[in-house]
């Protein structure tokens, strides 16, 4: 279980940005066409996810307004808001660790299922830079029971489907 850390929702300038998970992420010009719209008639509802990037905090912790931050969600927005011309983007930040921060936001998401892609960066990186196990990243991100829950689904699915297959007339 992860401890409790402090959140602070705030504008961060577009260029202190980390963007270490962008590459993984593929949007449609529509589905991008539709959300620049949305945030230009609407504005931004939901702040983008931030870590402070370690290496930055490393190096010099005492200037928190020339901070880093590791973007963990919201590349999406953040493409829509460039394309829009915007210098900032609203962000909820989570002042722990990267590792922490991963872990949790895998365990919040069992409710909103993450895009494949993202979910095994994320899963990748947790194994490889903090050496935690599958059965530890299964048991502290809660997918062993997710796992078994789609799994579970999925024969439910197929049984349904023979059911029917083998009742209908031929």
């Amino acid at each position: 279980m992860t401890k409790p850390f402090p959140i602070e929702c705030r504008d961060v300038d577009l260029h202190r940005l980390v963007l270490r998970y962008g590459q993984r992420h593929t949007s449609s010009a529509r589905a991008l066409a539709h959300l620049t719209h949305a945030l230009e008639t609407s504005g931004q509802l939901t702040p983008c996810l931030v870590v402070p990037d370690e290496k930055e905090a490393l190096r010099d912790p005492e200037h928190r307004e020339a901070e880093r931050f590791v973007l963990l969600d919201g590349y999406r927005r953040i493409a829509a808001l460039r394309h829009l011309g915007a210098d900032t983007v609203w962000v909820e930040v989570w002042r722990c660790e990267l590792r922490e921060a991963l872990l949790t936001a895998l365990a919040r998401a069992q409710n909103r299922p993450l895009a494949p892609l993202r979910e095994a960066a994320w899963l990748r990186e947790l194994a490889a830079r903090y050496g935690l196990s599958r059965h530890e990243l299964a048991r502290r991100s809660g997918r062993c029971e997710m796992c078994r829950q789609r799994r579970a689904g999925a024969r439910g699915a197929r049984r349904a489907r023979l059911r029917a297959a083998a009742t209908a007339p031929r």
